[in-house]
């Protein structure tokens, strides 16, 4: 596939962004405005009953975050402006008919103007008139592009997440889609699930988490069970063989130990319930063929002269500096408050 100049391709478009304010869209958001600030319009839809309330979302949970400290210094005062002309915020509901947009002069508007749809959110309701069902809708030049649904976002960064989501936005224009990207590194540049715990171990034995009294939190290693039965063995040796054992001193002193042996039992039965829910994913043990965005790479890096601006290979990343240099200090810093 020809790509020729990303940037040229996003100059003068219009482009309706849905979940605006979900961790993805943000990242989308920051990225057109700071690389090609000579987009047209960017709608942004966000959940909400009416234009002040969406703007106060918008202002609050987007434009306030740390990510747009780079735009905010790259235009200082201008900023505003910037948003001003290149920025729509849309009041409404991806679960309602329209994108439950209730200003007519605004949804009409947006079906005249807007040249791309990318649907950033969870659960998106098009009509007749944004029609997905081959991720390209009817208006002929037209498209949009499921990200939500078809664009798995597996261990990488959200920064290459982005840009492989805005090369294959010029590279499926005006045609059909249905190509699914896995954008991951499970195939180009694995990280095992030992290392995550390894990593925390490190940073946290270097840099101790203080808590709220002043002491540093112990950190230290734990063991890493494989499969469901080692894990089921584990617990009946560790947890269910003492609560029978409870249960059995408990008939023997008349029910005197019943809150403990019921609260203990509740606590057990919890864990349990939350294994067989999220067992399948925690011994997972596939991986994902990025086969077709490994297609996309070697196109942007063949015929695209911005290449380096919009450049996903995760083959790149260095996950030791990634996750001790990066990635934990950014949960430290926007989780642990």
């Amino acid at each position: 596939m020809e790509l020729g100049s990303v940037l040229h391709f996003l100059e003068n478009r219009s482009i309706l962004v849905t979940g605006a304010t979900g961790f993805l869209a943000k990242i989308f958001t920051e990225k057109i405005l700071r690389a090609q600030p000579n987009v047209k319009k960017l709608y942004l839809l966000l959940r909400a009953a009416d234009s002040k309330s969406a703007m106060l979302r918008f202002n609050t949970e987007v434009i306030s975050k740390d990510l747009f400290r780079i735009l905010k210094e790259k235009w200082g005062v201008n900023l505003n402006s910037l948003i001003s002309e290149k920025v729509i915020i849309v009041p409404g509901d991806i679960t309602c008919e329209s994108l439950g947009v209730k200003d007519l002069n605004l949804l009409e508007e947006m079906f005249k103007e807007v040249d791309v749809v990318v649907n950033l959110a969870a659960t998106t309701n098009f009509d007749e008139r944004y029609d997905v069902a081959l991720g390209i809708n009817t208006f002929g030049a037209k498209h949009v592009l499921d990200f939500a649904k078809n664009c798995a976002k597996l261990k990488i960064p959200a920064d290459m997440v982005v840009n492989a989501i805005v090369v294959a936005m010029v590279a499926h224009a005006n045609q059909p889609n249905e190509s699914i990207y896995h954008v991951g590194s499970s195939v180009s540049n694995p990280v095992e699930f030992t290392w995550l715990q390894d990593y925390g171990y490190q940073y946290f034995t270097k840099h101790p988490w203080i808590n709220k009294d002043g002491k540093p939190v112990i950190v230290g290693k734990v063991t890493v069970l494989n499969t469901m039965a080692s894990f089921r063995r584990y617990m009946a040796v560790r947890y269910l063989l003492p609560l029978k054992g409870l249960q059995i001193v408990n008939a023997a002193c008349c029910q005197y130990f019943r809150g403990t042996y019921l609260d203990l039992y509740r606590k057990i039965k919890f864990v349990m319930r939350l294994i067989d829910l999220y067992g399948p994913y925690l011994f997972f043990k596939g991986v994902y063929d990025d086969l077709n965005t490994e297609k996309l790479r070697r196109s942007v890096r063949e015929s695209s002269a911005d290449a380096d601006i919009f450049y996903f290979d995760p083959k790149i990343i260095n996950w030791d500096d990634y996750f001790m240099d990066t990635h934990i200090p950014g949960v430290v810093k926007h989780v642990f408050k």
